[in-house]
């Protein structure tokens, strides 16, 4: 039989806060599924969703949430304007700011997660296979070293690549405006694996638009 109170002390001192904790995760700490049921059962955890669980008091936090269903999904990453804020792009500021992320592959966002947070998902592919998946996607400043941000390039591409309605052009120009140290050979990698070319045109349109230098070295 199960030492429950230290078990829930190792949880207490080793489980990541605000980040739901699995099975997968719950084995790793070596809890199994029937002591983690009879802890959720006495209290000491609180169920989100089958097999899903927080501790007592804890409540699921952006990253947190993010790092869970990139346990769920290939290829989970922040995307398109959510990156660009993160990085430190930003023109609007939203009472309830949207998080767009992308991965590879069929993802339903649990309802728990959509009550707390804003989230969108796409699994559109805008590269070709010949460039990695993992291509400029790292970590953000202050944020999570787990949760898997675009570059500012390849967030650009992924907002213009969503944005192709005239009527939503003014906003992405407006955040183009913004953009300082773009590394225009990455983005002119990028470009030669993106898959819509009317994506690449409408960037180096926009851009040049805005009067940006490097709207007429980039190659459609």
């Amino acid at each position: 039989m199960h030492d429950e109170r230290s078990i829930v002390q190792q949880l207490m001192s080793t489980a990541p806060r605000g980040r739901p904790l699995d099975t997968a995760l719950l084995a790793d700490l070596g809890i199994n599924v029937d002591i983690s049921s009879s802890l959720a059962d006495k209290g000491w955890l609180t169920e989100l969703q089958p097999r899903v669980y927080l501790m007592r008091g804890d409540s699921p936090s952006l990253d947190g949430t993010i790092c869970y269903l990139a346990t769920l999904v290939d290829g989970l990453h922040v995307a398109e304007r959510t990156a660009l804020y993160w990085r430190g792009v930003r023109h609007n500021v939203y009472f309830r700011e949207p998080i767009f992320l992308w991965g590879i592959g069929t993802l339903e966002i649990p309802s728990w997660a959509t009550r707390l947070f804003p989230i969108t998902y796409r699994n559109e592919i805008i590269f070709d296979d010949q460039l990695e998946y993992s291509t400029c996607l790292g970590s953000a400043p202050g944020r999570h070293p787990e949760v898997l941000v675009s570059s500012t390039e390849r967030a650009v591409f992924e907002l213009v690549s969503t944005c192709q309605k005239p009527d939503l052009h003014e906003g992405v120009r407006n955040l183009l405006a913004l953009l300082r140290n773009i590394r225009l050979s990455i983005l002119q990698d990028l470009a030669g694996h993106c898959v819509h070319r009317d994506t690449v045109l409408l960037l180096k349109e926009l851009a040049d638009q805005e009067g940006l230098p490097w709207a007429s070295k980039l190659s459609g």
